[in-house]
């Protein structure tokens, strides 16, 4: 995952935090075989998931995508939506 050009502080944390609970809750994966990997910044929200077979090692980030620092807007974080009942 990487964050976009335009983004707030710990915005990739609070995207793999729900997509893992996604996964662990409604898809019953095992949390313990999901990785996630932050891969610095790109011009946009980039999210990839990938399906690596037992004993295989996970690929690195690709440092051609990754854009400097000195180039991320950091805004404020959206406001949350209150959590809805089921």
């Amino acid at each position: 995952m990487a964050a976009g050009q335009r983004t707030f502080k710990n915005e990739t944390a609070e995207h793999f935090a729900r997509i893992k609970s996604w996964l662990v809750n409604v898809r019953k994966l095992d949390p313990n075989r999901i990785i996630t990997l932050d891969c610095g910044f790109n011009r946009e929200l980039t999210v990839t998931l990938e399906i690596i077979p037992v004993g295989l090692t996970p690929r690195t980030c690709d440092s051609a995508m990754e854009i400097p620092v000195s180039e991320v807007r950091f805004t404020k974080p959206r406001p949350k939506s209150p959590k809805r009942r089921r």
